[in-house]
């Protein structure tokens, strides 16, 4: 098997990095990309993921991401960052979309957290212990940025993660039930996760 490596994120990753958030919000970040074009095409959504990820003075941007690498392909990617308390777009965001306000009622939990927002892997890139890496990787910066507490949010369903993220000493802390929409996988619950760093 290839060497497999974490790096700093650069901007010219921002398609992957749309992809493999998409991978990771269960096809959420899709719709909302897609409630933002004109139309309905999936190319068109995804295209705006990638320039919204793109982009060196948006919050959620490139700069959060951290992304594996295997024979110079990315096969992985993690985003993570120190929680800001909720702003306009995120009000915003909870008034217009039924199937995201629980997700950020959660989000609303969090500020000042260490939180680990997306964590996915290429199907490729699976069962070679990527996203223990990657995790891995975000707990120490989450002890370098000063942070108390990391959080995150995974679904109820999601046994792989869950047993992942117990075993890290993750406890859950709040719930929230998921509200379906087109094309989402089954799921009861938005689980809030978190642990102490120090």
């Amino acid at each position: 098997m290839s060497e497999i490596k974490i790096r700093p994120a650069k901007r010219t990753d921002a398609a992957d990095l749309a992809i493999l958030d998409n991978l990771a919000g269960h096809s959420i970040p899709l719709m909302f990309w897609r409630e933002l074009t004109d139309n309905d095409r999936i190319e068109d959504a995804l295209a705006l993921g990638r320039d919204r990820l793109s982009e060196n003075d948006g919050f959620y941007n490139w700069k959060k991401g951290r992304v594996a690498i295997e024979d110079d392909l990315i096969i992985g990617m993690s985003m993570s960052y120190i929680m800001p308390e909720p702003d306009e777009e995120s009000e915003a965001i909870k008034q217009n979309s039924v199937s995201f306000k629980p997700v950020f009622e959660l989000y609303d939990q969090c500020t000042d957290h260490w939180f680990v927002d997306a964590l996915a892997v290429y199907p490729s890139g699976q069962r070679k212990g990527v996203g223990k890496l990657l995790f891995d990787d975000s707990i120490a910066l989450g002890k370098e940025s000063g942070a108390e507490v990391m959080s995150l949010v995974v679904e109820d369903t999601n046994e792989v993660a869950y047993t992942l993220y117990r075993a890290y000493g993750f406890e859950v802390v709040a719930q929230k039930d998921f509200v379906p929409f087109e094309g989402a996988r089954e799921i009861n619950e938005w689980l809030l996760m978190s642990r102490q760093l120090s």
